[in-house]
């Protein structure tokens, strides 16, 4: 059973998330898909898996941390199994027409 996990941390301090277990995170286990995290320059955020919108969070991602307060997670199983996520990279806001 697969599962999918999106989560920020808002301006207010608190966690908001989305996520799925089973259904499409099951149907997606042995192959590739191409996620993104997009964070506008207002503050919003938009997690997308392969060019399809999964989950916008209601409010901003807190600016507050030093490492930025969001999450993606995949796995085979929700709670165990390998992480399926690999080949991590970042961008500026200005080159995600290139991605």
């Amino acid at each position: 059973m697969g599962l999918y996990h999106w989560y920020i941390t808002n301006e207010s301090g608190r966690y908001e998330y989305k996520e799925i277990i089973g259904g499409p995170a099951d149907a997606d286990l042995e192959e590739w898909h191409r996620h993104r995290i997009v964070i506008h320059p207002d503050g919003y955020v938009d997690f997308y898996r392969d060019g399809e919108l999964m989950y916008r969070p209601e409010h901003k991602v807190s600016m507050e941390y030093s490492n930025m307060p969001l999450k993606i997670r995949a796995r085979s199983y929700p709670d165990y199994g390998p992480a399926l996520i690999d080949n991590v990279r970042v961008y500026s806001y200005d080159q995600l027409e290139y991605i």
